[in-house]
């Protein structure tokens, strides 16, 4: 009988100390799309994450410049001399780009960290273009459009175009419905 009271209180003191279950995100709205897209676009550079699998597949950031032209896919000119880089041609190109309102806009009044401040996340892998190809002409154009320098990049650098191919969105807007996964889909529709 004792063991039974013994379990009866373990199990009440176990339990009442359980947190409560996380609420369900609310779903994205059509602003939240519209702020991740503008994001993207106003950004000029953001943080592009990887495994450094030269360093046993630690997490490794690199501050990159990118465009996507008003499309909503980043692109990018990156060479495999670097071994950031190099991090995205080996077997494994997942990736992810974050992009911060304060590099867009300096986020007046707030600090970086704030939700009020936006942030996005696009995971995804990092796909090098056919050089000949059309979407690549595209990405040669956005890029140097915002990145002027870029046309008197090295020839000696292998420097070659890449798009972020999306798989996955994760925007911070706002104190009370944050964070939230946004559809790719939907994202990729917003004009």
């Amino acid at each position: 009988m004792a063991l039974v009271i013994i379990f009866i209180t373990m199990f009440m003191l176990f339990t009442a100390h359980q947190p409560a279950p996380a609420a369900a995100a609310a779903a994205p709205t059509a602003e939240d799309y519209a702020s991740a897209r503008k994001l993207v676009s106003d950004g000029i550079w953001g943080i592009v994450s990887s495994l450094d699998y030269l360093n046993g597949n630690s997490p490794f950031g690199n501050v990159l410049s990118y465009s996507d032209g008003g499309k909503g896919v980043p692109f990018f000119y990156l060479t495999t001399l670097d071994e950031a880089t190099a991090n995205f041609t080996a077997a494994d190109s997942r990736a992810s780009l974050a992009v911060s309102q304060y590099a867009v806009d300096g986020c007046p009044g707030l600090d970086p960290q704030e939700p009020l401040c936006s942030k996005v996340t696009l995971s995804g892998n990092l796909v090098k273009l056919d050089p000949q190809s059309r979407e690549a002409e595209f990405a040669r154009a956005a890029l140097l459009n915002r990145h002027p320098r870029f046309s008197n990049l090295p020839p000696a650098g292998n420097f070659q175009l890449y798009k972020l191919k999306i798989k996955g969105i994760f925007l911070i807007n706002s104190y009370k419905d944050s964070p939230k996964k946004l559809s790719v889909r939907d994202y990729l529709k917003v004009a």
